[in-house]
């Protein structure tokens, strides 16, 4: 069938230049001088091609074509103009303009262009188009499972990437220039976005009592297509002067939840090729459903490391409230345990300068108060040591054997005195990577803590032997054992039993210092003892067969 033809001018020449030019269609060319009734010429005789003069004010312009378009579907446009254009407007390429010819007519040009839009009225090419357009569609399908499959990969996603994520998968898909996604403040009633891209990643802020487009579709709760933004009254060309863009076209949408609620606001700016469509309105139409729960969920994971980070500066207070908790603790039980041999040191030295004593008297004094002095002096290094944290222990190749023997023979008359008898067995005789001042101090604090858990006398057993790729070191008493209640904690700062002086800080050193040397410490108790167990690393392997006979210090 052939294809009809309606030829629409006002001025009778160019109507008989253009006519010469068709004379191979003038059997199916309608012809009119009257531009202002195209809309009613096209109802009424259906062309398939109209040529027609490019004087919008004389027909109702590109919305005039829109109408003559609904009139007649498939109805394709050449514009005949005087007027200098470098391009089709795309208002107008929506309405159906294929082509702009320049007056005066160029036959040959002319011609060309007729039978390319009626080849495009051909079923084949309807056809044609309509696979291609599917082949499209079923492209930005396949980019949209990419896309689900890219923002559902991790969960964990922070919410600034998956936002940022998610503008460029949209920007992407419809082929735009640039997204910005506002997300929805309930609780401050605001829109805010640091994904909006060209503006450097700051963060913008909109009261939903602004004006403007992304506030107009987040308060109506519906899309809005914009063909020309320059001639849309909700946009802001204040934006395009600050930032030095030019908006064009406009999709903007709200992205709601499966429940209807408003999460956020996406706008994407500047088809690349026409304008924004239904079909474009529609595909962003199911994304954003698959957006607002990627959103919500990265919302709620936020939500969970901010409350964790919350929960771990609460514990980091906790922690500091109890150090000052322990500080104060310590100095009330430095304060408690100063004063005793204080007194005791003014009591008897007054008793010895101005009392009329014996000679066997105020050696009993002098032998007091060198008691008491030397209290104070272990509990000033104990307090010092605990005071200094931890630091680089200085280690050499140390006989663990040798430091032992050392404290035995300076405990030994002591201990006698107070019915202590010291047995140390020593098994291991090798050399070990040691702190010796350290150690020896590991070795007073549990000696004497030995002592005065055997206040009427008993037995000290000091050993140390080879296991694995350690060294054990045991201290063992024959004292009354450490309560159950207390036998956690006894490494703790200030956790004493029947001791009645001391800071309560002997056995914490006592931790430290193995822990510094890289090794550990463990009590067991019964009422028939107390075994401290200490493990040093063996990173001098000079094990020795030699069992020597055990020492007796006293018996």
């Amino acid at each position: 069938m052939d294809r009809q033809i309606l030829l629409i001018h006002s001025d009778p020449a160019v109507i008989e230049d253009t006519l010469n030019a068709l004379e191979p269609f003038l059997n199916r060319i309608m012809v009119s001088t009257e531009p202002a009734l195209a809309a009613h010429l096209c109802r009424t005789n259906t062309p398939d091609l109209m040529l027609l003069e490019f004087t919008p004010e004389r027909f109702g312009g590109s919305e005039g074509l829109h109408e003559i378009g609904r009139q007649t579907p498939g109805l394709i446009s050449i514009m005949l103009t005087t007027q200098e254009t470098k391009g089709i407007p795309g208002d107008y390429i929506r309405a159906g303009v294929r082509h702009i010819h320049s007056i005066p007519i160029d036959t040959v040009r002319l011609r060309a262009q007729i039978e390319r839009c009626l080849w495009m009225t051909q079923p084949q090419y309807k056809l044609k188009t309509l696979q291609q357009d599917i082949a499209e569609r079923t492209k930005s399908l396949d980019t949209f499972l990419d896309i689900s499959r890219a923002i559902t990969a991790n969960l964990r996603n922070d919410l600034d990437t998956l936002l940022r994520r998610i503008a460029e998968e949209t920007s992407k898909i419809l082929n735009a220039e640039r997204t910005s996604l506002f997300i929805y403040d309930k609780e401050h009633g605001c829109l805010w976005s640091r994904v909006a891209e060209g503006e450097g990643g700051r963060t913008i802020t909109l009261g939903m009592d602004e004006p403007g487009i992304i506030v107009h579709v987040a308060r109506i709760g519906q899309p809005l297509r914009v063909d020309d933004a320059y001639r849309e009254p909700l946009f802001n060309r204040e934006v395009d002067r600050m930032t030095g863009y030019h908006t064009r076209t406009i999709l903007c949408f709200p992205v709601r939840n499966y429940h209807g609620e408003l999460i956020g606001v996406m706008e994407t700016m500047n088809k690349k090729s026409g304008m924004f469509d239904y079909a474009d309105e529609r595909l962003l139409s199911i994304m954003s459903f698959l957006f607002a729960s990627a959103i919500e969920n990265a919302q709620l994971y936020e939500a969970v490391r901010h409350q964790i980070r919350e929960n771990e500066s609460l514990e980091a207070s906790k922690i500091q409230a109890d150090r000052l908790a322990i500080v104060g603790q310590m100095a009330s039980s430095i304060i408690h345990d100063i004063r005793s041999p204080l007194a005791i040191i003014r009591g008897y030295a007054e008793l010895a300068v101005t009392g009329a004593v014996s000679t066997e008297k105020r050696q009993r004094f002098a032998n007091t108060i060198t008691s008491e002095v030397r209290r104070l002096r272990d509990m000033a290094e104990e307090l010092q040591e605990f005071s200094e944290g931890t630091h680089a222990v200085e280690l050499n190749a140390i006989s663990l054997h040798e430091v032992i023997e050392e404290v035995v023979d300076f405990l030994d008359s002591n201990f006698r005195d107070r019915g202590i008898h010291i047995i140390h067995h020593a098994q291991y005789t090798g050399q070990l990577m040691l702190d010796a001042p350290r150690i020896k101090r590991i070795l007073h604090n549990l000696t004497e803590n030995a002592a005065d858990a055997m206040p009427d006398g008993g037995t000290l057993m000091i050993t140390a032997a080879r296991v694995a790729e350690y060294v054990h070191l045991e201290i063992h008493d024959t004292g009354s054992g450490i309560p159950d209640e207390i036998r956690e904690r006894i490494f703790d700062p200030f956790v004493t039993h029947g001791k009645t002086h001391g800071t309560g800080l002997g056995l914490a050193v006592v931790r430290r210092i193995v822990e510094e040397h890289h090794g550990d410490v463990s009590a067991s108790s019964s009422t028939t003892g107390t075994t401290f167990t200490i493990r040093l690393p063996l990173t001098i392997d000079q094990y020795s067969s030699k069992q020597p006979e055990a020492k007796v210090a006293s018996l």
